[in-house]
């Protein structure tokens, strides 16, 4: 019965996520555009300031989405809403862009797979929804010190 119950609710959320997880990916895509040269320039000055070898892929999005760094194979992509590159100064938009690179410096885009792992492995210990609850923000502080 134990294994059944566990079966049975691994099953229910690599269900939920082979569905959510492309939902969103199109979601995406379809709203994506090509940055501006500027942005582009800010990327490749982010990839040397912090030291990665392959810079990461840059769009602007007509989504209302916070800013995102998305990876699902290949070279990790950022992604800056339209909202806050038509709205934000240079100076803003560097510190975005930073943040978010801090993020691919940090392998997060990775965590995130293994987290998604751990859950549909060993949904059934609190203590893994407790970290899955708190660790994003600890990710966010460490980005945060990561710029400075």
């Amino acid at each position: 019965m134990i294994g059944f119950t566990w079966f049975f609710v691994s099953g229910a959320i690599l269900f939920v996520s082979l569905v959510r997880v492309p939902r969103f990916h199109r979601f995406l895509g379809q709203r994506l555009k090509p940055p501006q040269d500027f942005l582009r320039q800010i990327t490749l000055q982010m990839t040397k300031q912090f030291g990665i070898n392959k810079a990461p892929r840059i769009a602007v999005s007509r989504a209302n989405i916070s800013p995102v760094v998305w990876w699902s194979g290949g070279r990790p992509l950022i992604v800056i809403p339209k909202l806050a590159v038509d709205g934000l100064t240079v100076d803003h938009l560097k510190g975005i862009v930073a943040h978010e690179m801090a993020h691919v410096k940090r392998l997060d885009y990775y965590v995130r797979w293994l987290e998604w792992f751990a859950v549909l492995t060993h949904w059934w210990n609190p203590i893994l929804w407790f970290i899955r609850k708190e660790a994003p923000a600890t990710e966010e502080i460490a980005c945060e010190t990561l710029m400075i």
